[in-house]
């Protein structure tokens, strides 16, 4: 049965390409140093005419074989390489966005927050990182914020929206359009903060 590999190759696809590469190189006594006892013998069973045939054709399955795992192997450090350079990008991307990006607990404890919100709220990312949200907030948004976080933890809303004033930040007191909804597997709530522009 034909099976996807990773590196978008079928079972099939890679065995064809393990056959075709071992056609283009040596044979394993000449470029493996290490061969093992098990293939001495191999060898040994081809020299002799009762059990060559079967030990040749045995030896050959075993070299795609070895072909198979070195070209999956090499395939999954292409795919490490690539996702990791997607992360880098969809890092760049989180940090970057132009609006401020929030995990909460339900108590609205800073869980994550990206580059943009920490500026929003005007201090550093690690620092921030367990405080109450509601605490950079002017009082009467910081119930305001409370009562949404509250409506949306108790299964009330599966999203919700409020226009907040910061109590302070990189440009000082401001409004935001602040938009929240839970991440129900993860049991947090998810907010951003976009700047309301001044009238």
């Amino acid at each position: 049965m034909s099976h996807t590999i990773p590196g978008y190759l079928t079972s099939a696809e890679l065995r064809s390409k393990a056959q075709s590469k071992l056609g283009q190189t040596a044979q394993p006594d000449a470029r493996d140093a290490h061969a093992t006892e098990a293939m001495g013998v191999l060898y040994e069973m081809a020299a002799a005419p009762d059990t060559a045939a079967d030990a040749l054709a045995l030896l050959h399955e075993l070299q795609v074989h070895q072909v198979e795992l070195e070209l999956l192997a090499e395939a999954q450090v292409n795919i490490r390489a690539q996702l990791e350079a997607d992360l880098a990008r969809q890092k760049q991307l989180y940090d970057c966005a132009p609006v401020g990006y929030f995990t909460l607990d339900a108590q609205g404890q800073l869980m994550e927050l990206n580059l943009t919100g920490a500026q929003q709220l005007g201090g550093d990312r690690e620092a921030l990182l367990g405080q109450r949200l509601d605490g950079h907030l002017s009082p009467t948004d910081g119930a305001t914020l409370r009562a949404m976080l509250d409506r949306i933890a108790q299964g009330d809303a599966l999203h919700d929206a409020a226009h907040l004033t910061l109590a302070g930040g990189a440009h000082g007191s401001h409004r935001v359009c602040a938009s929240a909804q839970v991440d129900v597997q993860a049991g947090q709530i998810l907010l951003t903060f976009t700047d309301w522009p001044t009238p």
